[in-house]
């Protein structure tokens, strides 16, 4: 004979599957964040964990109670705070800036029982408060039509007398002797300590010389002369004008638009 069935499928001898409240689909086990009890050691402390992070890839330096100090590369800590360097060496008392290659280790751990004490090198932990820190907001809010404005360039002026500062002439320049030396003097002097120089005024290393064999001849003038013919028409040309005139003129002017 059969029996008859419920709605919910079941029989009435064998009861269906019930439904539990305490069951977490994986989605709902993902959303949920471990808590502060859910931290070990120093990680609890979340403003000592975050000042420490902060030196993370920063130099460290630790005093072991071996009255010994190494420097390293902070890279990370544990929850004992353990510290763990990378790149370390030993300081030597008497020479504290100078690092021998043969004390340097790819990575070093320093358990906390072992510290006496550790600090940072070149750290400035008020570098947000200073008057010349400024936030995006506060950025953004200085542009003009979403553009900054342009900083006020001050006009070098040299002191003392007015004297010449060019590249080429004037003090200090190659043409002058002022405060400068000139090429040859420099070449007189290397050659005292053994450096031979190999300049050559005439640049015939990117240049073709011309051979002067044959120079007074018709022939010769007759090519100078033609040579002097092109190069006025390629200097006469419009093109070669405007290249000349990019060249010497103003680069800001012509290619701030791109």
């Amino acid at each position: 004979m059969n029996k008859r069935k419920t709605r919910g499928g079941a029989t009435r001898d064998r009861p269906g599957p019930t439904r539990s409240n305490s069951t977490k689909t994986p989605d709902r086990e993902t959303r949920e964040m471990p808590g502060k009890d859910d931290c070990e050691g120093v990680y609890k402390n979340a403003r000592f964990t975050h000042t420490i992070t902060s030196l993370i890839g920063n130099a460290l330096r630790v005093e072991t109670q071996n009255n010994i100090e190494f420097e390293g590369i902070l890279k990370t800590f544990s929850p004992q705070l353990e510290m763990v360097l990378e790149w370390v060496h030993q300081i030597d008392p008497k020479m504290p800036d100078c690092i021998n290659h043969e004390t340097v280790k790819e990575k070093m751990v320093f358990p906390i029982k072992d510290i006496v004490r550790y600090y940072a090198l070149d750290v400035d932990l008020g570098f947000a408060t200073k008057e010349d820190f400024q936030t995006d907001s506060q950025i953004s809010a200085n542009k003009i039509n979403g553009e900054a404005p342009m900083k006020q360039l001050q006009e070098w002026v040299p002191e003392g007398d007015d004297e010449a500062h060019d590249l080429e002439e004037g003090v200090g320049g190659l043409g002058g002797n002022g405060n400068g030396w000139s090429p040859h003097e420099m070449f007189a002097k290397n050659e005292e300590f053994g450096v031979q120089t190999t300049f050559d005024p005439n640049l015939s290393g990117y240049t073709v010389q011309l051979s002067g064999k044959g120079s007074d001849t018709a022939d010769w003038r007759e090519k100078e002369r033609k040579a002097a013919a092109i190069a006025a028409e390629i200097e006469g040309n419009t093109a070669s004008k405007a290249a000349i005139e990019l060249e010497n003129g103003d680069e800001e002017e012509a290619f701030s638009a791109v």
